[in-house]
C-alpha cells in the first residue's frame, strides 16, 4: 500500500503543478493581448483543479491519499463478485 500511495501523490502533485503552471502562462499572455482570450470561469476551473490535485498528492506524500479514495469513490463501480461475469 505504500507503493500506491507514493506514486499517486507523484502523478497527483505533477497533474496539480501542470495545471497551475498552465494556468499562471495562461494569464501572463491573456494580460499581453489587446483582446480577451479565454473567459474567467476557465481560470476558476484550472487553478481549482490544479489545487486540489496538488493539495491532494503533497498529503499523499504524507501518507493520507483522500484524493485517491474520493475519485476510486466517485469512478469505479462496485460490483459484488457474485455478479460479476465471467467469460
Amino acid at each position: 500500500m505504500k507503493s500506491i500511495t507514493l506514486a499517486s501523490g507523484l502523478v497527483f502533485t505533477a497533474i496539480g503543478l501542470f495545471l497551475i503552471f498552465l494556468a499562471l502562462r495562461i494569464v501572463f499572455n491573456e494580460l499581453h493581448l489587446p483582446y480577451e482570450m479565454a473567459p474567467w470561469w476557465v481560470f476558476v476551473v484550472m487553478f481549482g483543479l490544479g489545487g486540489l490535485f496538488a493539495v491532494g498528492g503533497l498529503t499523499s506524500l504524507m501518507g493520507n491519499c483522500w484524493l485517491l479514495r474520493l475519485l476510486l469513490l466517485l469512478f469505479v463501480r462496485n460490483v459484488p463478485v457474485a455478479n460479476r461475469h465471467q467469460d
